[in-house]
Formats: C-alpha cells, structure tokens, sequence
C-alpha cells in the first residue's frame, strides 16, 4: 500500500526552528515529526511512501539517506520535489501521481499530525466509489467540513472565526449538517488523479508548467463534493494533536510518551 506525507510546508508556526530546518524534522521527544509518521505508516503495513519536499529540501533527503531503521524495516521511500514551487496539499497529490499510481487507496497524512487513529480500520472503511474518506471527529476548531448526517458524505465547510460558509449542496440546509474537524489524515482513491486534473483544466488555479499545479486540497474537495463521493468517518474517540501550533507541544510530548509507554 502507498501513502504520501505532507512534509513541503514552510513550518511558520514553528519558528525560530524552521528559520534554520524544515518542520518535519522538528523533535517531539528527540523524534523527528517525519519518523513518527514513517513508523506509524510501516505499523500499519503502508511501506512504499512518497515524501514532497520544498522548505530544506535537503536537508530532509539527507536525514532520510542517513536512516539505516529505513532500509532495514524495507521501506522504500520516494521523494516529490516542489523546491521551484510550492503546490499545497492539492497540488502536491496532483504532482506526485506517478509515484502513488497503483493498485488501491492512498493514505496522505500532513507530517505535522499526532493522532492515535488506526489507519489500517480507516483504509477499511474507505467505499469502493467514494473518490475520499476523511478521518474527522467533533473536536473543537475554527473551521470544519459538513456532512449530511444520515449519508457522511461532504456537503461544505464553514469558517466559525469568520462565520464563512460554503454549501456545495442546495438542497441540504447548512442547519442539518454536521460540522466536524479534519484530521490531516485522509484516504484516496486512485480514480482522484483524473478527477484533480479535470478540476485544474475548469477553475484554472495559479499553474507553474514547470514546477506543477497549485490547489488546496479543501477547495478540490469543495468543488468534487458535488460531482463525486467523498465520506467523513466520524471518530468522536479520535485524539488528533497539530504539532504545527506551538501551544500544541507540550501535548504532543506527553502524548507521544504514553504512546511509547503502550
């Protein structure tokens, strides 16, 4: 099975550190953010990972060039390079579609993530023709995707902070819907690749030929929702810690030593 971790990002939140390193290789208890998710991954049987990089770049091939546990735990590592241009999540899977094509789901998880979801069960639950399965749960956060209730399937987003909502369906009430958070842990289908680039050749997002397509993956999402299945599975029990805020560090390292504990 493939998977590809989100790991390009700028880290501004986490600066000074990302002033000088890339954010997947800030420590959590001495452990780069990119080797728990690598391990997490190899957990749960997903082995063959594609990496996309721009923010130091190299510094993020070399520790991984420098990682015997990698090699001897046979997993292959492959690595997108956005370094002339940053694509966001969207763009990202877009760009590293010869990497991931295949037989089956993808798992994508953003590097900057702890959480304690099974992501074997998550893969599991994915509906063959549901071109997406987010893991979200009732957390509290500023924004969130609706879903209808009784189907799961992805009907907007709403932006609390700024009262912002987005309806992608008319004839669902934004009252009716259940508002929830995403994880930055999501399932793909492989059939997403032919549905981004028909979406890139209709809104004609910012495009670098050289370099790729820049997109979201939440403005992808929004635009699909209505043309195509995309599932929420709702895990109320979910613990999810954004390692990208820095007040979230403290919890991370406490979360990550009962994990370890276990």
């Amino acid at each position: 099975m493939k998977g590809i971790i989100f790991s390009a990002g700028l880290g501004t939140r986490l600066k000074p550190f990302t002033e000088s390193f890339p954010k997947a290789l800030f420590p959590i208890n001495d452990t780069p953010l990119l080797e728990i998710v690598i391990k997490e991954f190899h957990h749960y049987g997903i082995d063959n990972i594609v990496i996309n990089v721009h923010h130091f770049a190299d510094m993020i091939e070399e520790w991984i060039g420098q990682q015997e546990w990698i090699r001897s735990l046979g997993i292959k590592i492959e690595f997108s390079d956005e370094r002339e241009f940053l694509l966001d999540t969207g763009g990202a899977i877009l760009k590293a579609k010869e990497k991931l094509k295949g037989e089956g789901p993808i798992i994508a998880h953003n590097v900057d993530i702890l959480s304690n979801a099974n992501l074997k069960e998550l893969v599991s639950r994915h509906q063959e023709g549901s071109l997406a399965t987010l893991l979200v749960s009732p957390r509290k956060s500023s924004r969130g995707f609706l879903f209808e209730p009784r189907s799961m399937k992805l009907a907007g987003w709403t932006n609390h902070n700024t009262s912002e909502v987005i309806i992608t369906k008319a004839d669902i009430p934004h009252s009716e819907c259940l508002t929830l958070a995403f994880s930055g842990i999501q399932v793909l289908s492989q059939e997403i690749f032919e549905a981004m680039e028909e979406y890139t050749k209709e809104k004609s997002p910012q495009n670098n030929s050289s370099a790729g397509i820049k997109f979201s993956i939440r403005d992808f999402y929004l635009w699909a929702a209505s043309r195509y299945s995309i599932i929420g599975i709702n895990a109320p029990d979910l613990k999810v810690l954004d390692v990208g805020k820095s007040d979230a560090i403290e919890p991370a390292r406490h979360f990550l030593s009962i994990s370890s504990s276990l």
